[in-house]
C-alpha cells in the first residue's frame, strides 16, 4: 500500500507540476496573446488611418482631375474663339489689302494726273511769261506816245 500511496504521491506531484508548468505555458501564452492583440489593434489602426489617406488621396486626384478638364475644355473653348478671331482677321486683312490696292492705284492716277497738270502748269508759266514780256513792251509803246503826246 505504501507503495502504491507513493506512486499516487508522486502521480499527484508530477501532475501538480506539471498544472504549474501548464499554467505558467498558459500565462506566458496569455501574455504573447495581449503582445499580439496590441499589435493587431495597432496594425488596423494604421490600416484604417492608410484607408483615410487613400480616401483623402482619391479625393484630391478627383478634384485634380475634375479641374484639369475644366481647363482643357476652357483652353478648347480658347483655341476655337482664337480660331474664330483669326478667321476675322484674315477675312480684315484681305479686305485691308483690297483697299490698298485700291489706294494705290488712285495714288497711281493722282501721280499721272499731278504730272500732267505741271505739264499744264510749265505752259500756263511759259505763256505767262511770254505775255508779260508781251505786256512790258506795250507798256513802254504806252510810255512812249504818252512822252509823244505831252510833247505836243
Amino acid at each position: 500500500v505504501t507503495a502504491d500511496k507513493e506512486r499516487v504521491e508522486a502521480d499527484v506531484a508530477a501532475a501538480r507540476n506539471e498544472a504549474v508548468a501548464t499554467q505558467a505555458g498558459a500565462d506566458e501564452l496569455q501574455a504573447t496573446l495581449a503582445v499580439l492583440e496590441e499589435d493587431l489593434r495597432r496594425s488596423n489602426a494604421q490600416v484604417e488611418a492608410a484607408a483615410a489617406e487613400k480616401a483623402d488621396v482619391d479625393a484630391a486626384l478627383a478634384a485634380a482631375r475634375a479641374d484639369a478638364d475644366a481647363a482643357a475644355a476652357d483652353l478648347r473653348a480658347q483655341l476655337a474663339a482664337l480660331e474664330d478671331q483669326k478667321d476675322l482677321l484674315a477675312a480684315d486683312l484681305a479686305a485691308a489689302q483690297e483697299r490698298c490696292d485700291e489706294n494705290a492705284a488712285a495714288l497711281h492716277a493722282l501721280a499721272k494726273e499731278k504730272e500732267r497738270l505741271a505739264g499744264e502748269l510749265a505752259d500756263l508759266a511759259e505763256a505767262s511769261a511770254q505775255k508779260g514780256s508781251e505786256a512790258e513792251v506795250y507798256q513802254q509803246k504806252l510810255a512812249d506816245e504818252k512822252v509823244k503826246l505831252s510833247t505836243l
